[in-house]
Formats: structure tokens, C-alpha cells, sequence
């Protein structure tokens, strides 16, 4: 059986594609958290972003997953603290006396 051949070019679109099908799996995670969360928009972009860092270096989707789970996690525990320091601050205005 003779070996297979393949150009550099060839090669690189494999890679990438192989490394985009990795950058795939690995978004689902983040996908599926923003889910549940309920910031499906930061799932997609964080499936859109590891898809396509995974296309370029498969490693990089390790630490876009990690930044993206941070993100989803941080914008909804800080939903809460936005509210309340909201409605304090429309207390202070409404009573500018301070009585």
C-alpha cells in the first residue's frame, strides 16, 4: 500500500477543521451554562468565539472556555448588587433632606 500524500495547504485546512470540530465540543459547555443562567446571547458568542480560536490554536479553547464561564457567572451574581445599589440610589434622590 503506497503512503498518502498531502500538500501543507491541505494539511492546514484539516487542522483547521479539526480544530474548529474541538472549539465546537468545547463551546457546548458555556453554551449550555448561559442556558441555564439565562444569558443565552454570552453562549453564543462564546460558541461562536471557540469555534473559531479553536480553527486557529485547539489549547486557546481551554482558556476561552474558562473566560467565558467567568463572564456568565460574574454578569448574573452581579444583577442583583446592580439593583440594589439602584434602588438605594433612588431612595437618596427621591429624600434629599436625608430625613
Amino acid at each position: 500500500m503506497e503512503p498518502v500524500k498531502i500538500s501543507y495547504q491541505e494539511a492546514m485546512i484539516y487542522g483547521a477543521l479539526i480544530g474548529a470540530g474541538v472549539g465546537l465540543i468545547v463551546g457546548l459547555l458555556p453554551l449550555a451554562i448561559a442556558i441555564v443562567k439565562g444569558r443565552t446571547k454570552l453562549g453564543l458568542v462564546a460558541l461562536v468565539s471557540s469555534i473559531a480560536v479553536g480553527a486557529i490554536w485547539v489549547p486557546l479553547t481551554l482558556i476561552t472556555l474558562v473566560v467565558f464561564v467567568w463572564l456568565i457567572y460574574k454578569k448574573s451574581g452581579s444583577g442583583g448588587t446592580v439593583a440594589a445599589n439602584a434602588s438605594s440610589a433612588e431612595t437618596d434622590v427621591a429624600d434629599p433632606k436625608g430625613v
